[in-house]
């Protein structure tokens, strides 16, 4: 009995464990992974990177103005809410 619950818990674990990384909408009504990249790309953020869903919203790093800056974005949206130029000599915020 031990060994079945033990196995069924792995099972458990592992379903939850891939199916947070495979999420590209986390939430009903959010804009996937690729709309909310586009709506950056028409706000003049470039070459969006480690974009994630992270408490509510989008967060990422991409360059705007030849500038790598980490930001927030609305996950319904996709409207900028936050954003700060990271500083690029040795990678800190």
């Amino acid at each position: 009995m031990k060994i079945l619950t033990g196995m069924c818990m792995a099972f458990a674990a592992t379903l939850l464990w891939s199916g947070a990384s495979l999420a590209d909408q986390p939430g009903n009504g959010w804009l996937s992974a690729a709309a909310v990249t586009q709506k950056l790309d028409a706000q003049g953020f470039k070459h969006v990177q480690a974009l994630e869903a992270v408490h509510g919203h989008w967060e990422g790093e991409a360059f705007q103005h030849g500038q790598l800056v980490k930001f927030h974005a609305d996950a319904k949206t996709g409207q900028v809410t936050f954003e700060k130029a990271k500083d690029n000599a040795r990678g800190n915020n």
